[in-house]
């Protein structure tokens, strides 16, 4: 004799309906998600923007030196920061909840260009360091 499977009649074939309050934390989260989106769209637009017009600034404004150095060092910090937020965007899906992946995403971008902006400042700097070092010998 083959044994029975009795299903139990207290499981809901239906969804569970959606409460008032998760409603209102969706608007929180696509208030958020817009927020982080926007903020990576400034970021670039400034980065790219102060690397595109760098020859237009005149040498006695104060952001000249700074746009110099982000310069010097972007290349470089493109690549030296690329893997981790390379590996976290691929993986964000096995880490967080399906409803918060876009989120996580646009996070780890905004991480990318803020790390690759402070890294082109280092990497910047330490060129501009050995230049200085290389004209005085």
């Amino acid at each position: 004799m083959s044994p029975k499977y009795v299903s139990s009649d207290k499981e809901t074939l239906l969804p569970v309906a959606e409460t008032p309050g998760s409603r209102a934390e969706e608007r929180s989260n696509n208030r958020l998600e817009s927020t982080v989106f926007y903020l990576c769209v400034a970021s670039l637009l400034f980065l790219f923007g102060s690397l595109y017009y760098r020859d237009s600034i005149p040498p006695w404004s104060p952001f000249a030196s700074t746009v110099q150095l982000l310069d010097a060092g972007m290349l470089p910090s493109l690549w030296a920061s690329l893997p981790a937020p390379m590996m976290l965007f691929v993986c964000a899906p096995y880490l967080v909840e399906r409803s918060k992946v876009t989120m996580v995403r646009y996070w780890i971008y905004l991480l990318y260009i803020v790390g690759v902006a402070v890294g082109a400042l280092v990497f910047g700097s330490d060129a501009s360091t050995m230049e200085c070092e290389l004209a005085m010998h």
